[in-house]
């Protein structure tokens, strides 16, 4: 889902008890004697310093630039926990939607501070919800989360300039750094661990869906500053993804339509995005949206309906370990824009798995250890590596249909024509309207169910071959992208992000495959050529 649309409900303001977390109201006076530095006029702690776009590099980087008084939220991080003053602070590595923070007190001990990018979502209710589920996590749900110290949501309000979240600096180290060097039976540990989790946010269902708030920070008369769209309070997940659809028909309306698709490539001979094809599908997903939804009479998707509140993104770096014990998590951060939803809007399997072989599907039998006999050394590791990231990975789901039988059957469905629907729908202002379309006039109508209710969307035999087309010309764009990918290797630009000392190297070779495709595929077209590059996804 879009960041910028991401939907903020009121359904469950009263669900979290209001604690009384510390506000930002005075200063710590610094003794005269010390000499403090003045944080307010280092650039780089404000901007995104962590690489460098290769698309629409100056919108990115307006995205992820935050200006506000580091000085004052250093005055806030040491008032937090009681310290004289901060003596110290140390920018994380940058994140694409907030800013984290290091402060050091004069006393040694150390906080963190995070203050969200323009990109993060609707000001005031992002921050105001990542603390209240923070301390919903921890407190109901058992996870462990950073305690908060203090907070803001409200950046007029505060000499700091900016919202801003000061918590404790979580212990041990980002798995990231010990999983490599971890056994199997160490990795099955972390994997149990992480299924308790699971287990916990599953069974504690939520009456209503959306964003975690305290009662005091959802105002009864609400001003949003941006997109105008239906934002609950609602009870049933019909409604809600009934409100996911008109959110996304809102953004084709009245948000730019130059958002550029990083999935696949455009122009003559290839897939056009536009306003009105984009609206088509999402209506088309409107009319059948009642029939894709597991049914609440199925006793096998009963389970993946209510609101859950529940960790997308549990890659190695939001999971910490202690570094003498790495098999014990000690805590799960960025829980920014979590969100309580039906299970199948959810990520089942925890992101730090990054397993990228075949589908495991129902086979849970243990995989046969390759022959790697007069293999080179490189390829020997690579497919013990395949081998043993399947075995996890098999463990993983063996233990979930075992044991969270519910989150082995939204996988399930999340496979089908209907999850696919679903998971592209909340997308559609970005992309994938082509295959959104696609699936419901093909896919889901070829297999609609003889009970003697005609198929919702009414479409003529030219509209068909339209989509059809359309369809292909897509998959083309994608295999492009896909080839491209292959051609740089480790040099792709993820998200289009590339380290600032491989950002000239690495457009020089984007140049390359750009005229490599278009003589490939325009050859001396050069109406056709021109309008290839003129849509070209990178900045030349």
């Amino acid at each position: 889902m879009h960041r910028l649309l991401r939907l903020r409900f009121c359904k469950c303001r009263n669900f979290v008890r209001a604690v009384p977390l510390a506000r930002y109201s005075t200063t710590t006076k610094v003794s005269a004697k010390h000499t403090t530095p003045n944080w307010d006029e280092d650039d780089s702690l404000f901007t995104f310093t962590r690489g460098r776009f290769v698309y629409d590099e100056d919108r990115q980087m307006a995205q992820r630039t935050v200006r506000f008084s580091m000085n004052e939220l250093a005055r806030v991080a040491a008032s937090s926990i009681g310290a004289d003053r901060c003596v110290d602070v140390q920018k994380c590595p940058d994140g694409l939607y907030n800013k984290a923070y290091v402060f050091r007190m004069d006393d040694g001990r150390e906080v963190i501070g995070k203050v969200p990018n323009p990109n993060a979502g609707l000001p005031h209710y992002t921050t105001a919800s990542e603390v209240a589920t923070m301390d919903f996590m921890r407190s109901a749900l058992s996870t462990p989360t950073p305690k908060v110290l203090a907070w803001n949501s409200r950046a007029e309000s505060t000499p700091v300039g900016a919202e801003y979240i000061i918590m404790e600096k979580a212990e041990g180290v980002p798995l990231g750094r010990v999983w490599d060097s971890l056994g199997a039976p160490e990795k099955a540990k972390l994997l149990f661990q992480t299924y308790r989790f699971m287990r916990a946010w599953l069974t504690n269902p939520l009456p209503g869906y959306g964003g975690l708030y305290y009662k005091d920070d959802v105002p009864s008369e609400r001003s949003l500053p941006e997109l105008e769209c239906d934002r609950g309070p609602w009870s049933s997940a019909l409604e809600y993804r009934r409100a996911v659809g008109a959110r996304e028909q809102a953004a084709v309306r009245h948000l730019p339509g130059d958002i550029k698709q990083l999935i696949m490539l455009t122009g003559p001979g290839l897939y056009q995005p536009s306003p009105s094809k984009k609206l088509w599908a999402l209506n088309a997903y409107l009319q059948v949206l009642e029939h894709v939804l597991p049914k609440a009479s199925d006793p096998d998707a009963q389970a993946m309906l209510p609101a859950r509140l529940w960790h997308d993104d549990l890659h190695a770096e939001n999971i910490f370990v202690d570094p003498a014990n790495p098999t014990q998590i000690t805590a799960v951060i960025d829980w920014q824009s979590t969100q309580a939803a039906p299970l199948f809007d959810h990520s089942m399997d925890p992101a730090f798995l990054d397993y990228e072989g075949p589908d495991i599907g129902d086979d849970f039998s243990k995989p046969i250890h390759p022959n790697t006999t007069g293999l080179p050394e490189d390829e020997k590791r690579a497919a013990v590596a395949e081998y043993l990231d399947r075995g996890l990975m098999i463990a993983w789901r063996r233990l979930i249909h075992k044991s969270n039988p519910a989150q082995h059957q939204t996988l399930a469905f999340q496979d089908t024509t209907a999850g696919d629907i679903l998971q592209i729908a909340r997308r559609c202002y970005e992309l994938g309207e082509d295959h959104l379309a696609v699936l419901i006039i093909s896919d889901l109508r070829d297999a609609w169910p003889p009970s003697g209710s005609p198929f919702p969307v009414i479409l003529t035999p030219e509209e068909e071959d339209r989509i059809k087309r359309e369809a292909d010309e897509a998959d083309k764009g994608g295999s492009l992208v896909m080839q491209s990918m292959k051609q740089l290797g480790d040099r792709w630009p993820e998200k289009g992000l590339v380290e600032h000392d491989k950002y000239e190297e690495t457009k020089g070779l984007l140049t390359y495959v750009r005229d490599e495709i278009a003589e490939q595929c325009f050859g001396d077209d050069e109406v056709a050529r021109r309008g290839f590059l003129r849509g070209w996804l990178f900045d030349t």
